[in-house]
């Protein structure tokens, strides 16, 4: 059982609107979305870290992509073929 604890915080107006609109969309109270919002930020809530999957492309095609004209020259040589 979550034993809640009554308290005061001051958080600007902004904020204020962001948890209301939450608490709204959720069909919850002002202190529920708050709660649910702080375990989210803590890492405790339902949200799980995401990893892209990663790859071996190989060998890049392109060595120096700070070479603006060796670049374009590749790619002309590329659209000739």
């Amino acid at each position: 059982m979550n034993h809640m604890r009554r308290t005061t915080i001051s958080i600007d107006d902004e904020l204020h609107a962001r948890v209301e609109r939450v608490a709204t969309q959720r069909g919850c109270s002002f202190s529920a979305a708050l709660s649910q919002i702080l375990r989210l930020g803590f890492g405790d809530g339902q949200a799980t870290p995401y990893e892209l999957p990663t790859f071996d492309a190989g060998r890049a095609l392109i060595e120096d992509l700070d070479d603006v004209a060796g670049v374009l020259d590749r790619l002309d040589d590329a659209a000739a073929r």
